[in-house]
This record gives structure tokens, C-alpha cells and sequence, in this order.
């Protein structure tokens, strides 16, 4: 049996689309040391398309450990899709990846935790209000950080507990969804979060819609994965607000701010040739004094940037406390540190994907640099092969005069080689 599904086609021109405004806004950019993100992406490499220092990134050399830790802290991702992916997500993983700036491409950016600092044509310039640096000292207890859960909520609750030795914790509250409805579809609730979904048989629509009534005043979080979807969109009763998510793997995606008693859903559309597939549904308020509480703790002793140039960081440590210094840099093998000028082995993985050290209480130099695995004896390769390629450019004359010796009396006309002239 063959089947055969079309494809639709993007313009070349989408892909650029207000890539002047785009770069004026990044200008702003580069005199910080943090990360840069969009709220609206074309690509699944708008970091390399526009030239920014960026989260998101497709490729199939990608470190499939730095990809599942990027799934388990909320962002899209899945390390069998070689990709992750960033949406415009909540406070905590900001400050844990260091996006310090958002830029909104098409339309402004609805989140109080980021302020407007500039405006390009079509395009905004946001600066997150809770900035941090590419590293910053923690108690030891953050090697505590259990990041196993597949609910991305539970996985940031215990990283506030693990950061703040202890002293924050729940920061989000889940919401217990108020009913559930489907169209040409039965669904039901399996387990907190988890729905079971049939399709009817035929090539009908089917969608299923999970509604939820908003128990405070605050904003609110979506992670939401249905396998098999087409579309999944966020849906307001003013229906100004609606989200669209994308569908092939979950994100912790901002819904805004959403009052209490405000009735809003989660719906989910299917092909009609597709067989629904289960749904993990995991909705969040944030408390906001926590996270204020938490983020106290994570900014009191920043790394203080003095050199990023291509691979090599260099910045300054004063660590008030012993501690962990943790970085928002993902290990990949290549990396090194200095601390103090002193080469340190790099063992210790926050998260089992961060870079991250010990040190002791005072003032610390240090310093990381990223040195492709294998570039030396690569190079040195490609250098030999190009001089053997022009040695033996210089021999081919002697090797084709050496033959017609053997083969017979060469003509007088003809010059003759000797060694000396091929040096």
C-alpha cells in the first residue's frame, strides 16, 4: 500500500521578514553577556539566521544530554528530534538560561517580567526585570537538584528548592482542570495531568478541550504534549489572548495574565485522518513573592563578565559563601576552565548538563574556553594533504619523463629533469 500526503511550501521572503528591524534591535544587544530570544521564530535556528547569541538550535551533531535536560526544564525539545527550542516560557527558566533579552518581531510582548527598551519598525526590544549572569554562586545544596520528574513544573519547583538551600519551594501551584469535552473523540482523565483519547472511525475532525477556571488573579503557565496533534491553542474568553502552541512536543508556553474566576481552555485539533494520541496536560500559577524570594538568592553573587570573544569567557567571581558556581553554559566535550589561572577538570554537572565548580569564599578569576574535539589533528591532516598534493603536482613532470626513459630513447628537443629542479 502507498500513501502520499502533500506538503505545503514557505516563501523565501517569511523566512527574512523584518530581518533589518530584527538586526537594529540585536545591536542593542551586544554589549551584555546574556542570551537573546524571540517570541515568534520561523526557523528552528533563528539564533544563527539573525546572528544572536540564542537558545534554540536544530542539529544532528546536537547533545542529546544537553537536549533532554532542555525538555526536563520546560522548553521544547526532544533529543530523538535532534532540536530544542525556545518559546517565550516562565521566570525561572529565563534566569536559569540567562535570556536576558526578548524581541518580540510582529507584536508586543505580553509578559510584565520583561520592559520595553526599544523599538525597530515592526519589532520590540524587551529586558528581562530578573537578568542573570552567565554563572552565579549557589549553595551546595543545588547538587540535590533532582530533575527526573516528566512534569517540567515539578522538575523548576525542585530547582528552587535545590538553589535556595532549602528555603523556597513550590513556587508553582498546579491547576485542577473543571471538565473535559470532545468532538468526534472520547477522552478521559487517566492520572494527574494525563488524558486517554479515542478517535471515531472515519475521516472526521476530532478535537478534544480541556477547560480550566482560573482560581487567582496571576500569570499563568501551559505545558501541554498530545501526541498526534495538529494544532493546540490557548483559548481566552475574550478570545483576544489565544495561544497557539506548537504540537509535536511539549513546552511550557506563557498564557498571560488570566483573573480569577476567568473560565479559559486548552484545545486540541486532529487531522481527520489521524488517530488521537494521549495527552499530557499540566497547567501553573507562579507565586510571584517566591520567585522574588528565589531570585534574591541566585542574583546575590554574579559572575561579572569582563570578555566573551568568540569561544573563550573571562569574568570574575566574589563569592560571599562557599559554594557551587553555576554557569547557564551546556558541557559538551571540548570545554575547559580556569579558575585563578589554575586548569580545572570539569566533573561536576548541574543538572547533569551545566558546567558548574566548587569555590571557596573570595574573590575568584575564571575563565572558559571551547576547543572543537579533534580541530588540531584535523588541521594538522589538512595541511599535510594539501603539501602532499603539491608535491606531488611538482613530481608528476619527473614520474611522466621516467616513464618514456623506460619505454624508449627520449627526443633531443625534449628537456631534460633532474631532481634538483623540483625543490
Amino acid at each position: 500500500m502507498l500513501s502520499v500526503d502533500k506538503l505545503g511550501t514557505t516563501d523565501r521572503a517569511e523566512y527574512l521578514e523584518n530581518y533589518k528591524d530584527v538586526q537594529a534591535v540585536i545591536e542593542k544587544t551586544t554589549e551584555t553577556a546574556g542570551r537573546t530570544e524571540m517570541d515568534d521564530v520561523n526557523t528552528m535556528n533563528d539564533p544563527a539566521l539573525y546572528h544572536y547569541r540564542g537558545v534554540s538550535q536544530f542539529s544532528s551533531s546536537l547533545n542529546a544530554k544537553a537536549t533532554a535536560f532542555m525538555e526536563k526544564i520546560g522548553l521544547e525539545g526532544a533529543p530523538e528530534k535532534n532540536r530544542y527550542n525556545y518559546n517565550q516560557t516562565d521566570p525561572v527558566t529565563n534566569a536559569m538560561l540567562n535570556i536576558r533579552y526578548l524581541i518580540g518581531k510582529n507584536q508586543t510582548v505580553d509578559d510584565p517580567d520583561f520592559k520595553l527598551i526599544w523599538e525597530e519598525g515592526n519589532t520590540t526590544l524587551y529586558e528581562s526585570k530578573y537578568p542573570l549572569s552567565l554563572g552565579y554562586m549557589l549553595p551546595e545544596t543545588i547538587r540535590t537538584w533532582d530533575i527526573s520528574s516528566d512534569n517540567p513544573f515539578d522538575v523548576l519547583n525542585d530547582y528552587a528548592r535545590a538553589a535556595s538551600g532549602n528555603k523556597v519551594k513550590n513556587i508553582f501551584h498546579e491547576q485542577e482542570s473543571t471538565g473535559l469535552s470532545a468532538r468526534n473523540a472520547s477522552a478521559s482523565q487517566t492520572a494527574n495531568g494525563h488524558f486517554e483519547v479515542s478517535g471515531t472511525k472515519g475521516d472526521v475532525k476530532k478535537s478534544v478541550t480541556i477547560h480550566f477556571t482560573a482560581r487567582q488573579t496571576g500569570k499563568h503557565y501551559v505545558f501541554i504534549e498530545a501526541q498526534d496533534a495538529d494544532i493546540i491553542t490557548v483559548q481566552r474568553e475574550d478570545q483576544i489572548h489565544d495561544v497557539d502552541i506548537m504540537n509535536d512536543c511539549g513546552s511550557i508556553v506563557n498564557a498571560g495574565v488570566i483573573e480569577e474566576g476567568e473560565r479559559y481552555s486548552l484545545k486540541v485539533d486532529y487531522k481527520s485522518d489521524d488517530e488521537p494520541g494521549p495527552i499530557t496536560c499540566h497547567v501553573c500559577t507562579m507565586d510571584q513573592a517566591k520567585w522574588k524570594q528565589l531570585y534574591g538568592i541566585l542574583s546575590k553573587d554574579m559572575m561579572q563578565v569582563n570578555s566573551w570573544k568568540g569561544c573563550r569567557v573571562k569574568g570574575m567571581v566574589d563569592a560571599s559563601d562557599d559554594g557551587v558556581l553555576v554557569t547557564s553554559i551546556p558541557y559538551e566535550n571540548g570545554w575547559s576552565m580556569k579558575v585563578d589561572g589554575k586548569k580545572m577538570e570539569i566533573r561536576d554537572l548541574t543538572g547533569d548538563a551545566l558546567i558548574s565548580t566548587y569555590l571557596a569564599k573570595g574573590t575568584h578569576q575564571v575563565e572558559f574556553h571551547f576547543m572543537p574535539p579533534g580541530l588540531i589533528p584535523g588541521l594538522c591532516i589538512t595541511i599535510l594533504s594539501i603539501l602532499l598534493l603539491i608535491a606531488l603536482q611538482k613530481l608528476q613532470p619527473l614520474l611522466a619523463r621516467r616513464r618514456e626513459l623506460l619505454s624508449g630513447t627520449p627526443d633531443a628537443d625534449e628537456p631534460v629533469y633532474d631532481v634538483r629542479d623540483l625543490f
